[in-house]
């Protein structure tokens, strides 16, 4: 709440209008001093403040509306939020003064029918799909298609359909490469096959993936961005594609992404510590 404060107080001082959208009420941001109520559609900027999960989280508020989306780091990683707090008015001046450039970043579209093939579900992706069984259920197999094509059988806990910018979180932990955010990819990641080999498969972001379900007697989530967990039934199909709209990510430096990805993980150890002694040198 010191970092949103501290933020709100600074933009103001710019003669920055701050806003929280009407369906945010009760956010603590809305309680600071010279914060208004108006929606997001009508902002310049948006700017999220918190972790990775709260970037996330605010790109699926304005992702229709496709303005610049900015990240003020509290979170361990801050691998979208590139902004830390230790140089948040200087990147604060530099937004303010249009003195930043956009990285687009590449968005999934996921939907869900069922055997009617009415939609049950619909959203996009920033970074991942992910469809897995219940802990307690037996393995689920799940067939994977890819442009129509049945490519195999995947006994296991689950799937990961991951973006370029989600290649760095689940499906990263669960052995998927990394994929650089300029690369126009799908990636697909098994979760603990039980088989054999274990591929992943790297496709080309024309290609549509499709999965369903085998075993009817295993209970089976599909949840987007670690957001909105539906349950699916044994007839269900999940299609994954490439959405027709982007993320635009404001970009304050040219830092290489395959120097910040180690340094962000190495980071994560660190980085409630210099949070923590940044707000006690200017409280």
């Amino acid at each position: 709440m010191q970092v949103s404060n501290k933020a709100v107080k600074f933009l103001r001082d710019l003669g920055v209008e701050v806003v929280v959208d009407p369906q945010h009420h009760q956010s603590e941001i809305y309680q600071l001093a010279g914060v208004e109520f108006s929606s997001y559609a009508e902002c310049a900027v948006v700017l999220a403040i918190g972790g990775d999960g709260t970037l996330l989280s605010a790109a699926h508020w304005t992702g229709e509306w496709r303005m610049p989306l900015g990240g003020i780091n509290l979170g361990s990683l801050g691998f979208m939020t590139e902004i830390d707090v230790e140089v948040m008015q200087d990147a604060l001046t530099a937004i303010v003064a249009g003195n930043y450039s956009l990285d687009q970043r590449m968005l999934l579209k996921v939907w869900c029918k069922d055997k009617l093939g009415q939609i049950k579900y619909e959203d996009f992706a920033v970074n991942d799909a992910v469809c897995n069984r219940d802990p307690s259920s037996p393995i689920q197999t799940y067939q994977l298609n890819i442009d129509n094509e049945t490519v195999e059988l995947i006994p296991g806990d689950g799937i990961i359909i991951s973006s370029p910018t989600g290649s760095t979180g689940y499906a990263m932990a669960a052995g998927g490469p990394i994929i650089d955010p300029r690369v126009r990819a799908i990636l697909f990641t098994p979760l603990c096959p039980h088989t054999l080999h274990n591929r992943n498969y790297v496709l080309a972001e024309d290609s549509v993936i499709e999965i369903r379900l085998q075993q009817p007697n295993s209970s089976s989530y599909l949840s987007v961005d670690g957001r909105n967990t539906i349950q699916l039934d044994t007839d269900d199909v999940i299609k994954v594609a490439k959405n027709s709209l982007s993320l635009n990510l404001i970009s304050l430096t040219k830092q290489n992404f395959y120097t910040k990805v180690p340094e962000k993980i190495q980071k994560r150890s660190l980085g409630r510590a210099i949070c923590k002694n940044w707000l006690g040198d200017h409280a």
